[in-house]
Parts: C-alpha cells; sequence; structure tokens
C-alpha cells in the first residue's frame, strides 16, 4: 500500500473505534483474540470514550496519529501518540 493508502486505514480505524464497528477495526487492523477481548473490555469499562485524530505522519508502512480522548469521565482531554 501506499503512505496515503496507510494514513487512510489509520484515520477509517479511528472512526470504526469511535463507532464501536469491531467487525471494521477487525478488517481494517486485525490483530490477536486478546488483543481484541481487550479492546472490547476497555469499550465496556468507557463507553463514551472517543478519538478526535489531530494530525497524522507517516513514512514507508509506518503511521503515527496525535489524538485527543474526550470521555466523560475525564475533566480534562489529554494528547497520545498512537503508533
Amino acid at each position: 500500500m501506499s503512505t496515503e493508502e496507510n494514513k487512510d486505514v489509520v484515520r477509517r480505524a479511528l472512526e470504526a473505534l469511535n463507532k464501536r464497528d469491531l467487525g471494521t477495526l477487525d478488517q481494517l487492523i486485525g490483530g490477536p483474540e486478546e488483543w481484541k477481548r481487550r479492546l472490547a473490555n476497555l469499550l465496556t469499562a468507557f463507553p463514551d470514550v472517543q478519538l478526535i485524530q489531530e494530525d497524522q505522519i507517516a513514512e514507508g508502512d509506518q503511521v503515527g496519529a496525535i489524538a485527543m480522548k474526550h470521555d466523560l469521565m475525564a475533566l480534562y482531554p489529554f494528547r497520545s501518540a498512537y503508533w
């Protein structure tokens, strides 16, 4: 895939996560069953969490995204880099 296609996969994966569309997320990035189980548990524990992508960088087949986390439990949103 091209760098732009890889960046699009990350963008779509964050959208799928925010919509709780685990089927699409699995198609986009896959992962071991343990990872899927932990993600499902996390989304159950924090049902309102949303990741809003602020920036993205890519080189070759690697993509990094900076996202803001928004949920009802946080007083202040925080920024994180996801690689």
